[in-house]
């Protein structure tokens, strides 16, 4: 990572990707400031929580702004990282995404960049995710769009609680907010969710809208 370019990320909150995770595996994708930048490394704090780390540049993947998050100002971005933090007790620890030398290492390391929201409907786990949470473009497979059918309340149910958002139908041809995606298991292909009457059915668009 270009340490002049990452320079100017300073002072910014950023969501990490991968997110960081506990000790159970349980994600945390809370906001993180980034503090400074040194020759060799970066300092980041989670906000409110009071852990703080030192990264190397070379954790560093790419640096990337989210002004649509921006507010009062308080300007926002995604940190995308070669590695993992896990935070435990008082402590947060590193540790490296597996290398894509081999297929397995190669979907472990690409299922890893992905934090998605996860409900447990029909008897399964499904994944869901959109823009501002996961590098969907690394998705290159889509999908036609698919009807919520019963899916649709307990998915807006859990999109009320994305912090600054909320779930919201649109029309295609007048498109706003980040449209929410399902995710095969594997993070493969994705499709876009289609709703909007009370039966879950309709040609609506599901999208994610910031409040105001």
């Amino acid at each position: 990572m270009n340490k002049d370019y990452l320079k100017k990320s300073i002072g910014f909150h950023v969501q990490l990707r991968p997110p960081a995770t506990d000790r159970d595996g349980h994600i945390l994708d809370h906001d993180w400031l980034i503090r400074s930048v040194e020759s060799d490394r970066l300092r980041i704090d989670m906000i409110g929580y009071g852990y703080t780390v030192a990264l190397g540049l070379d954790h560093v993947y790419s640096f990337l702004t989210n002004p649509e998050r921006d507010r009062d100002g308080v300007r926002f971005g995604f940190l995308q990282l070669h590695i993992r933090l896990m935070v435990s007790g008082s402590s947060v620890t590193i540790e490296p995404l597996p290398p894509p030398k081999t297929p397995t290492a190669d979907s472990a390391a690409h299922a890893a960049r992905f934090a998605p929201l996860v409900i447990e409907h029909g008897g399964r786990k499904r994944f869901f995710s959109w823009h501002g949470r996961d590098p969907i473009h690394l998705i290159s497979r889509e999908e036609p769009p698919r009807q919520l059918g019963s899916l649709s309340e307990p998915l807006t149910k859990a999109l009320h609680a994305v912090p600054g958002h909320h779930p919201r139908f649109v029309l295609p041809s007048k498109p706003r907010g980040e449209a929410v995606y399902e995710l095969s298991p594997d993070f493969r292909a994705r499709w876009q969710l289609l709703g909007g009457d009370h039966r879950g059915h309709g040609d609506q668009v599901l999208v994610l809208m910031p409040n105001l």
